[in-house]
């Protein structure tokens, strides 16, 4: 019998409302509940130091990968062909890679 009542007990404990409250609704209009400029107010000028130092990061990364090919080119380990590609796909990708960060800081 004592089941049965601690179990009415508790259903009828945990049936009640939970009386939540809200946050109140904000006009279109208003600064107030504009999460996504909160965000980029905040994380904004990280996300730009961020986007400098990887493109920074990168074309020393490619910079680094054409010397080292030219120093093989003249030990005569590789082709001077090898050499040009490398400028050329290391050019293609930090094209990309910068129109994608400046495409990134724009965005607001």
């Amino acid at each position: 019998m004592k089941k049965i009542i601690s179990a009415f007990l508790g259903a009828a404990l945990m049936s009640g409302s939970a009386l939540a409250s809200l946050p109140p609704p904000v006009n279109p209009g208003s600064p107030e509940g504009d999460y996504v400029a909160a965000f980029f107010a905040f994380f904004g000028n990280a996300y730009d130091a961020i986007a400098n130092s990887f493109g920074a990061i990168s074309f020393l990364a490619v910079a680094a990968l054409a010397i080292w090919t030219l120093i093989e080119v003249r030990k005569g380990n590789k082709e001077w062909s090898d050499l040009w590609m490398i400028l050329g796909v290391g050019g293609g990708v930090l094209v990309l890679v910068f129109f994608l960060l400046g495409e990134g800081t724009s965005i607001t």
